[in-house]
């Protein structure tokens, strides 16, 4: 997009804007396991590392790169996908669900599902056998676990509304699509992957508002290090839509694909991640999941046309309810704007915002 937008003069396009994080898996009991790399790392168990090493980073880190962390909630990490369902997590595992979700709506961030259990909810060839999760057999199966989710988080939060839904290993089938929103009427967010190989057999989606009133909000990029090609990946999109959407998990260090890590190594990666993006886009507005709803909206529904002249540039919009962002690439220096603002943002790059319905750029001449 950005380079297509070089092709012409005084190319224009609206941008969303938003600045949305993920954490899956969170909050959700302690793992199981005896996780010795942690322990010989920072000398502590695995409940008191989440406690006194990883959240208060998280929390660090949210307010010192501007984000709102969307936390997904995980009842148990229990295999069954075969009903009658209940509650199997104890006393710990409920006061992580309350201590940790009361801590993050604090801090600003938004509580969403992410499943009963870890079992995607998808029938027999969606690469259990590969991830060793267990198919379900039917979509009934896949709503009653649903339900008691939905009844355990409420009963922990009565007067929550729960709106998002992000799926186990962002696997999610048709059968298990239609599940969520029957056993939960309340979702309007599905966010899984926007892009991926067909073989991981994953949900792929495409930023759109469905007929219903429901969004597809997908993530971008993922992990505490961020390798050159979900880099290329998040620079794209942000280039191309003004979206930046990543999800961490709270137990990364102890995956397979984390074994030359470090908990330092990671920490560090992250932190130059954020740091890059926080810097080079500071004008992504932090958003929970839910909120970035009205951006959206305001993305979907807006009409606008423009109208170059010699000496200046009208923007004239409709179908908007609140402010409004576009991307401006034009060598010409800008002298003043009207009725709208013009921030420098990169070398020949303006980002344009605007509630009203026209604005002006007026041009500097010789």
């Amino acid at each position: 997009a950005a380079m297509i937008s070089h092709c012409g003069e005084d190319s224009i396009y609206p941008v969303v804007g938003v600045k949305l994080f993920f954490i899956d898996d969170f909050p959700a009991p302690t793992p199981e396991g005896d996780f010795s790399k942690i322990y010989d790392e920072t000398g502590l168990s695995t409940a008191d590392f989440y406690r006194e090493e990883w959240w208060p980073w998280m929390l660090d880190n949210a307010k010192k790169y501007h984000l709102k962390y969307t936390g997904l909630i995980i009842e148990t990490y229990g295999k069954q996908v075969k009903g009658p369902f209940h509650e199997l997590s104890g006393r710990s595992a409920r006061d992580n669900v309350v201590i940790y979700g009361r801590e993050l709506l604090k801090a600003g961030g938004e509580l969403g599902l992410h499943g009963y259990n870890h079992q995607s909810l998808a029938v027999a060839g969606y690469n259990q056998d590969k991830l060793g999760y267990v198919p379900w057999e039917s979509e009934e199966d896949m709503i009653e676990a649903t339900q008691e989710l939905y009844r355990y988080v409420k009963s922990l939060y009565p007067d929550y509304e729960f709106r998002v839904y992000v799926p186990p290993s962002d696997i999610l089938s048709p059968e298990g699509y239609d599940a969520v929103k029957k056993a939960v009427p309340t979702i309007k967010v599905m966010s899984s992957l926007y892009d991926g190989l067909p073989s991981e057999k994953a949900f792929y989606q495409d930023y759109k508002r469905n007929e219903d009133g429901s969004y597809e909000i997908p993530r971008i990029s993922s992990g505490y290090v961020p390798d050159s090609f979900m880099r290329w990946s998040v620079y794209s999109l942000i280039n191309h839509l003004g979206v930046f959407s990543h999800f961490v998990h709270p137990d990364e260090m102890f995956y397979a694909e984390s074994a030359d890590k470090s908990w330092a190594d990671m920490k560090e990666g992250m932190t130059a991640f954020l740091t890059e993006i926080d810097e080079h886009y500071p004008w992504l507005t932090p958003v929970t999941a839910s909120e970035s709803m009205k951006y959206f909206d305001d993305f979907f529904n807006l009409d606008y046309r423009v109208v170059r002249a010699e000496d200046h540039f009208d923007l004239h919009c409709w179908n908007h309810s609140g402010e409004v962002k576009f991307l401006l690439r034009s060598e010409k220096e800008l002298d003043h704007a009207e009725d709208c603002t013009a921030e420098p943002v990169d070398d020949d790059v303006y980002l344009i915002r605007m509630t009203g319905e026209n604005a002006r750029l007026v041009w500097k001449t010789p």
